[in-house]
């Protein structure tokens, strides 16, 4: 998962399946400006969509993923 930011920023970074359970959180920190990319192991997943959601100093955005086996 790749994102963006602008300054330097407090930074969660979640997954959620589609009935809304949280599966992974895999981001809550400071983190400095500039470009990030954030693995996701989804070993333990099964295939479907999830969707993500980045919270930026309480902006927050979801987007949605597909993961296939």
């Amino acid at each position: 998962i790749r994102f963006a930011l602008q300054n330097d920023s407090k930074v969660r970074l979640s997954v959620y399946n589609t009935k809304g359970e949280l599966v992974a959180n895999l981001k809550n920190e400071k983190m400095t400006k500039g470009t990030h990319a954030v693995n996701f192991n989804a070993t333990a997943l099964n295939s479907g969509v999830y969707f993500y959601k980045i919270d930026v100093n309480g902006m927050a955005e979801t987007r949605k993923m597909v993961l296939t086996k």
